[in-house]
C-alpha cells in the first residue's frame, strides 16, 4: 500500500525566538504497481504499463512525429541546394500535406471516438497515401520513409482503445 509517513524534525538554527524550531517533513514512501492497480492485473510490454489509465496514445503520437519530421525533410529538400528538387512546387504540397497530417494527429490523440474519429482517420490515411506518392515522385525516399510510419501510427491508433480519452484528474 502506497503510505504517506509524516517526520518531525527540530531545528535549532532557524528558530525565531532562540527556541527549538519544529518542522514536519512529509515522505512518500515507495508502492508497487499491483498496489496501485488492485483490480487488474498489470500488462507490461518492456517498460511499459498496458493497463495504465493515464497513458498516452501511442498511435497518435507516432503520426505525430512522423508527420513532424515529413515537415522536416520537405522543409530541407526545399532549402537546400543540390538536393535535385530545390524550389520545387511538390515539395511544397508535401511540406502541406504534412503539416496537414500533424493536424490529423492532434484531432485523433484529443478526439473521442465515433464518426469524426473515422472521418479524420480516413483523411489521414488518404493524406498519408498521397504524401507518400508526391514522395515517390520526388525521389525523396527519406521522406517517403517518415510517411511509412505515419502509416503505422494511423493503423495503431485504429487499433487502440475504444474509450473516449479522458482528461487525467
Amino acid at each position: 500500500m502506497c503510505t504517506v509517513a509524516d517526520k518531525v524534525c527540530t531545528d535549532p538554527l532557524h528558530a525565531g525566538d532562540g527556541g527549538w524550531n519544529q518542522r514536519v517533513d512529509r515522505t512518500f514512501l515507495p508502492c508497487s504497481l499491483e498496489t496501485l492497480l488492485p483490480q487488474r492485473q498489470a500488462i507490461k510490454l518492456g517498460s511499459v504499463d498496458l493497463t495504465s489509465s493515464h497513458r498516452y496514445p501511442l498511435g497518435p503520437i507516432i503520426v505525430l512525429v512522423a508527420a513532424a519530421a515529413g515537415v522536416l525533410l520537405g522543409l530541407y529538400y526545399y532549402f537546400t541546394p543540390l538536393t535535385g528538387i530545390t524550389g520545387a512546387p511538390g515539395v511544397l504540397l508535401v511540406i502541406g500535406s504534412s503539416v496537414a497530417l500533424v493536424l490529423d494527429a492532434f484531432i485523433l490523440w484529443f478526439g473521442g471516438r465515433g464518426w469524426l474519429f473515422g472521418m479524420f482517420w480516413v483523411l489521414g490515411l488518404l493524406g498519408a497515401l498521397g504524401t507518400i506518392i508526391a514522395a515517390w515522385f520526388l525521389h525523396a525516399w527519406w521522406l517517403a520513409a517518415a510517411i511509412v510510419f505515419v502509416f503505422a501510427g494511423l493503423i495503431v491508433t485504429l487499433a487502440g482503445p475504444s474509450q473516449p480519452r479522458r482528461a487525467a484528474a
